[in-house]
């Protein structure tokens, strides 16, 4: 949970920007254009580590422990007698060994998916940095606003793939933790909202950084909806995360 830890860390020292003397500096000013917009996508990428934990684990266990969990399942006395008795000649290597293929499966698109990740990630920080110079110059301007398209397009692209890998995996994985992957499927929402977010407010421009028109998200509203639908969605997934016991839920 490197990522929600620096997030939080990360947010805290964002209050330096109430000082007069830090809202000059290029240094914070590009670290803070790249972590609002990068944020919900570090924790998306962590969303997927811990689905990747639970699809894997789930090929590591006995069938038997499955029909366990799966308590609306009611299954004949005498097809569990039976069941059971089949189970009990094979040894759990073999179990194991059965979903092999599946399990390795996962790891390759969980694996893709990482590499993905690096896109937004990168147009995100070439984004922060290229910040400053947006402020001076309109050719800079215009590639900033670019490159934000790209980097928001991209994390909108990333998220909605988390959200239906997981729906994927609550629907066919077998001995799948299913409350876990929910919740996951729950956060990665909230994060999607983050991502809309972004990508509905980039279309408005402002000749003043100081303006108070209703292109410049500097009115009270623009204020009150920017922290509803990214702080509050990123604040709600960070704290629901690090709440749980993450080995024990998520078998990490």
């Amino acid at each position: 949970m490197i990522n929600l830890t620096v997030f939080s860390v990360e947010r805290l020292r964002a209050n330096a920007a109430h000082s007069a003397s830090a809202r000059v500096s290029h240094g914070l000013i590009q670290y803070m254009q790249s972590a609002f917009g990068l944020s919900y996508v570090a924790m998306a990428s962590d969303l997927l580590i811990l689905l990747r934990c639970l699809i894997v684990s789930a090929t590591l266990e006995g069938p038997s422990r499955s029909r366990t969990k799966d308590s609306h399942q009611v299954e004949p006395e005498s097809h569990r007698m039976t069941t059971s008795l089949s189970q009990s000649e094979l040894p759990i290597s073999v179990i194991i060994e059965e979903r092999a293929k599946e399990r390795l499966r996962y790891r390759i698109i969980c694996g893709w998916m990482a590499v993905f990740l690096w896109v937004p990630l990168a147009l995100g920080i070439v984004s922060g940095v290229n910040y400053p110079k947006a402020m001076n110059s309109v050719h800079d301007a215009q590639r900033e606003r670019q490159l934000r398209y790209a980097a928001g397009a991209t994390g909108l692209f990333f998220v909605t793939v988390i959200q239906v890998l997981i729906w994927y995996c609550v629907r066919t994985v077998r001995d799948v933790e299913r409350t876990a992957v929910w919740i996951l499927y729950c956060l990665a929402t909230f994060l999607s909202i983050v991502s809309v977010y972004r990508i509905a407010v980039m279309h408005l421009q402002t000749d003043s950084l100081t303006s108070t028109a209703q292109e410049s998200l500097n009115t009270t509203s623009s204020k009150v909806a920017f922290y509803i639908l990214q702080i509050a969605p990123e604040w709600l997934v960070a704290a629901t995360l690090l709440s749980m016991n993450m080995r024990e839920r998520f078998k990490t």
